[in-house]
């Protein structure tokens, strides 16, 4: 018995989704791994022991996304992952990966220096977690496959007015009639066992899905004398985005029944200017939002879906039939894409994963919530 066309091709999305889980988790663990032994030798020194701890805990959710993105593959849907808007500090970022992979670079002869545009922003609009994938991938490939001279990065502004970022190397290069097959799922255009060069060709189609998620292009041309160029190319619509100011003056009513949370989220919260009330008993939840009033307490709550004694939905429902107008988002550890419709039949504002990225939240505020100019003015 013969299997069918159709089943043949699930099976070959699911390795897919399988071998680009491996690859990026493995590259994720291994950095976990080496910045925590790096924070057991710099104990004694706060400020390096914090920035290791940021990194530790940046590729860590790098790992969650990628796991995220399996339960996306297994539902047999075709469409990368979506992605969020900033703000995002891309300087920091750059000098970040520049700093984390420098003595890499040493180690191997090869220097590693990197360029900003004075002109560009402190904070641009963009989702950083993607846009680090990317950075990181193509840094990675900079120096598996240049073994003398230097990789440069490089950030300005265009003409117009879009936003390059380049990843220059003096590598093997990149021939002409590969500039796309590069992108391709398990192209390799070295033999690995030859080569010694790990990996399964699979970074640079994660980014240039992520790139497409971003409404960016992904490109990379053959330098003359050798090595090459990739290029990220972001047009200025993507990475304006909205104002830094959603969160200003924002009341906030967080309902989750663990404490650590709402006390983590709410610190947050209250640093970029919202105003947050937490509790973990929804029993008194309509006297506390005002139901019936015409003035309401709170712009927006927050609602955990996964609590012991009336989970989010039965709050939902009962806040409806209360008449409760103030918009609602969900929140949930599990698959958000695969909630996502009956959140919305259910009258949800909107629902976000944990943890929570304050980018997306930015967005669904300056979607649903109602201000009061008067107020918010003093």
């Amino acid at each position: 018995m013969t299997s069918s066309p159709r089943h043949v091709s699930d099976d070959l999305k699911a390795l897919s989704a399988l071998a680009m889980a491996s690859h990026e988790v493995r590259g994720a663990l291994a950095a976990i791994i080496s910045h925590a032994e790096l924070l057991a030798e710099r104990g004694a020194d706060p400020h390096e022991s914090r920035a290791t701890a940021l990194l530790i805990e940046r590729h860590g959710r790098a790992a969650l996304d990628t796991f995220d993105t399996i339960l996306k593959a297994a539902r047999d849907q075709d469409a990368p992952a979506g992605v969020g808007s900033g703000p995002c500090d891309l300087r920091a970022m750059i000098e970040e990966l520049v700093l984390l992979q420098t003595p890499r670079a040493v180690a191997a002869g090869l220097r590693l220096e990197a360029s900003i545009d004075a002109n560009l922003p402190c904070q641009l609009a963009l989702d950083g977690r993607a846009l680090h994938r990317i950075l990181s991938n193509l840094i990675e490939n900079a120096l598996k496959f240049t073994t003398d001279g230097n990789i440069r990065i490089r950030a300005l502004l265009t003409a117009s007015g879009d936003l390059a970022i380049e990843v220059k190397d003096t590598g093997i290069g990149v021939h002409p009639s590969n500039t796309q097959r590069i992108f391709e799922p398990y192209v390799r255009l070295c033999d690995s066992r030859r080569s010694g060069m790990s990996g399964i060709g699979l970074g640079l189609s994660l980014c240039r899905d992520l790139a497409r998620a971003m409404d960016a292009e992904l490109m990379v041309e053959h330098r003359k004398g050798g090595g090459s160029i990739f290029r990220l190319l972001i047009s200025g619509r993507s990475w304006r985005g909205h104002s830094n100011d959603a969160f200003d003056g924002i009341r906030i009513l967080l309902v989750d029944d663990c404490h650590e949370t709402t006390r983590m989220l709410s610190a947050i919260l209250e640093s970029k200017g919202a105003f947050v009330t937490s509790i973990s008993d929804t029993r008194d939840l309509t006297s506390r939002i005002s139901v019936g009033s015409s003035t309401s307490r709170f712009d927006l709550i927050l609602l955990d879906l996964e609590m012991p004694d009336h989970d989010g939905w039965e709050v939902q429902a009962a806040l409806r039939r209360s008449g409760c107008r103030i918009p609602v988002v969900a929140l949930t550890a599990h698959d958000v894409v695969a909630l996502k419709s009956r959140a919305f039949q259910e009258g949800f504002s909107g629902i976000l994963g944990k943890p929570l990225l304050l980018s997306r939240l930015a967005d669904l505020i300056e979607e649903c919530v109602v201000r009061d100019s008067a107020r918010l003015a003093g």
